[in-house]
């Protein structure tokens, strides 16, 4: 009998391994620098373009971007140097700079050297935080003695820099994080677990009141960690009135819309400037960057502009859901990255109830392991961590139209056995209700044709006709608001304003052009990943073509199809055929993957090719994926390798998290760098 088959033996072997780890592993810079020498300095300079000041402050002078200070004559050897620098304003949280909350906190270092093998050469940029004090220790690998040093400190924020002590061969000191010992330890005894477990797939999806609180419980994990992750970025979370006059993603335009509903209209109440009323083409991004304006004029951006008159062109459900009542009772603006979170609970629930639902209807024989991993790859694969890391604004529509779509699903799969009027009108009622936020979404209306269609024509007459009643009654509804809605603005009931917003491009003249599709699916399906040796490990790809027109890109990290394994499954299709065509979901599940291509498609003709757009398809490969690899695991033993393919999804989508964003404007490591750096060096341990 092997050990490892005994529970109890397992907890104790996964204990012991990760303390293990913990403290000769992830400290090993520790031990290494145990019996360092440590040599202080003392007699450092300020070089070019530097000035000291009392209390070795360093300045910049002749609109230099940086201060440098140089060590001379080291004459040892160099193992590590240790920088206990930082801005004078780190100490002061409240300091505000260019639409970042504590850009003081993160000190950018780059050190030149010159050793026995080589004069001055350039090392990495290192970052100092002034809250994570591991990151003040860097290790160094220069050849023998090193002889010389530069070392440069950014300076484009206006704040002394201040040096309290630089030291040579420094002890790291030895560290315990909690969170790094406590996710080690999951790890290695989920590991053994699957090792050695082999009753871990026996227990089967049932209502036993065991399984409903395991659920319950992990349904609750993972409304914490939405919570956490969604109010992680400060820049988004903070409601100081400074920062939401001046900072472009604290500003809702569903709070404008909110406003504007209070004083009676459609359109905004801000007055756009004559001079952009009297433009040829107001659309044409490069036409308003020349437009002169007086320093009290501006004109919006990303907001429709029609007939003189500034408009909102995204749904108006999020505003009459969240923002209308709110400043109606609170007189002021609704906070979005709680609107966001809201939205995520609701995806979070309505996932694991339609994932239910669709195994009670034709997957019963599912293991309850399964069912629980393949609800957190719908939750946080689909697109959801990417709202999560930046909750501003434009994922409102996106991650309440997800919501809705889980939620109609949900009821539709229920209404289907018996037909219950009810939940066909209000699963229709969620379906429709997507028009008024994101119309993307509305693609998923079409899976009710496979979905219905065999059920409804076997139905009597009277039920037949209420069924059909209950299904279209709410699309009608939906649709005459909508209808009138798009009327009352822009004079057209198909005109939902995109066309008129006021971006980088001319949208108006923007067009379906071929040629872009191509790309699209490359960056939305296909593209491998860019992985680089620094935390997080990923980078941004690069969108590079040779279509000779106008296409929008910003931050990509590969496409789904080589992102998440979990996709993978979505190529047995074939081979499940038989299993599916009985329980009459083949053709469901085949016209999952062509809908999620043409909205790829539709995003990118429409729009470009945006990392949130994920959200707009990533649900509907996800489900083919899901319904094919429970079909598989009915004749194939799949569940080891569904294991696989999920822990492999969430760990890209744990990583996509701590990316850098657009351009790093809105980042965690920008806007929060003790919290990210602390993350970094828990989990970078080699630094």
């Amino acid at each position: 009998m092997n050990i490892f088959e005994n529970r109890k033996t397992r907890l104790l072997a996964a204990l012991i391994i990760t303390m293990l780890l913990e403290i000769f592993v992830f400290n090993f810079r520790h031990w290494e620098g145990l019996f360092y020498n440590e040599t202080p300095v003392k007699d450092y300079y300020a070089t070019e373009n530097t000035r000291v000041t009392g209390n070795n402050a360093l300045l910049p002078e002749n609109g230099s971007s940086f201060v440098c200070i140089g060590i001379d004559n080291i004459g040892i050897q160099t193992k590590n140097i240790y920088i206990n620098a930082y801005y004078a304003d780190a100490k002061d949280p409240s300091v505000y700079v260019e639409g970042n909350i504590w850009p003081f906190e993160k000190l950018d270092t780059i050190i030149y050297a010159a050793d026995s093998g080589s004069g001055y050469y350039r090392m990495p940029e290192r970052h100092i935080v002034y809250g994570a004090e591991r990151s003040h220790y860097i290790k160094l690998n220069t050849s023998g003695v090193t002889k010389n040093m530069r070392i440069y400190f950014n300076a484009e924020y206006d704040s002394p820099i201040i040096i309290d002590s630089i030291s040579f061969n420094k002890t790291v000191p030895f560290s315990v994080v909690p969170l790094r010992i406590l996710c080690v330890f999951s790890i290695i005894l989920a590991c053994l677990e699957l090792k050695y477990n082999k009753k871990l797939f026996n227990e089967r999806v049932n209502d036993s009141r065991r399984q409903k609180l395991i659920t319950a419980a992990v349904i609750v994990f993972d409304i914490l960690i939405c919570c956490t992750l969604s109010s992680a970025n400060p820049l988004f979370r903070n409601t100081d009135q400074m920062y939401k006059d001046t900072n472009f993603y604290l500003v809702s335009d569903y709070d404008l819309l909110a406003q504007a509903f209070m004083s009676g209209h459609l359109y905004l109440e801000d007055e756009p400037p004559e001079a952009l009323k009297n433009m040829e083409n107001p659309y044409d991004f490069s036409a308003r960057c020349n437009l002169e304006l007086s320093e009290d004029e501006y004109y919006k951006w990303d907001v429709a502009y029609f007939n003189g008159k500034y408009y909102i062109y995204f749904g108006v459900l999020p505003t009459l859901i969240y923002y209308l009542p709110w400043r109606l009772i609170f007189r002021s603006a609704f906070p979005t990255f709680i609107g966001i979170t809201v939205n995520l609970i609701l995806i979070v629930i309505f996932a694991f109830l339609l994932l239910k639902e669709i195994m009670k209807k034709w997957f019963n024989d599912t293991a309850f392991l399964i069912y629980i991993l393949l609800s957190q790859v719908l939750i946080f694969s689909s697109g959801t961590v990417v709202s999560m890391r930046s909750p501003s604004f434009y994922f409102m529509p996106i991650t309440m139209s997800l919501a809705l779509v889980f939620m109609g699903l949900w009821l539709w799969i229920r209404a289907m056995s018996k037909m219950r009027v009810s939940e066909i009108a209000f699963g229709s009622l969620c379906m429709a209700l997507v028009a008024l936020c994101r119309p993307q979404f509305l693609i998923a209306s079409f899976l009710s044709i496979p979905l219905f269609a065999p059920t409804v024509l076997r139905q009597k007459k009277g039920n037949k006709a209420a069924a059909i009643a209950a299904f279209v009654i709410p699309y009608i509804a939906v649709a005459a608001v909508t209808m009138w809605y798009n009327y009352a603005r822009f004079g057209s009931v198909f005109d939902f304003g995109a066309n008129y917003n006021l971006t980088t491009n001319d949208m108006t003249s923007r067009g379906f052009k071929p040629d872009r599709i191509p790309l699209g699916i490359f960056a939305y399906f296909f593209q491998l990943p860019c992985s680089v040796p620094v935390f997080p490990f990923i980078a941004q790809t690069d969108i590079s073509c040779n279509y000779m027109g106008i296409t929008i890109t910003e931050d990509m990290y590969g496409g789904i199809l080589v992102t998440q394994p979990i996709l993978w499954f979505i190529f047995g299709l074939k081979k499940a055929k038989n299993i599916l065509c009985e329980k009459n979901l083949y053709y469901f599940a085949l016209l999952l993957p062509i809908m999620a291509f043409a909205v790829g498609i539709a995003d990118t003709e429409m729009s470009g090719i945006l990392s949130r757009y994920y959200l707009d398809f990533s649900y509907i490969m996800l489900l083919c994926a899901i319904i094919t690899a429970l079909a598989l695991s009915e004749t194939i033993k799949t569940e080891r390798l569904i294991t696989l393919a999920v822990i492999l999804s969430l760990l890209y989508d744990i990583l996509l998290f701590f990316a850098m964003g657009t351009a790093g404007k809105t980042a965690l490591g920008t806007a929060d760098p003790t919290f990210y750096y602390n993350i970094v060096h828990s989990i970078a341990f080699w630094l």
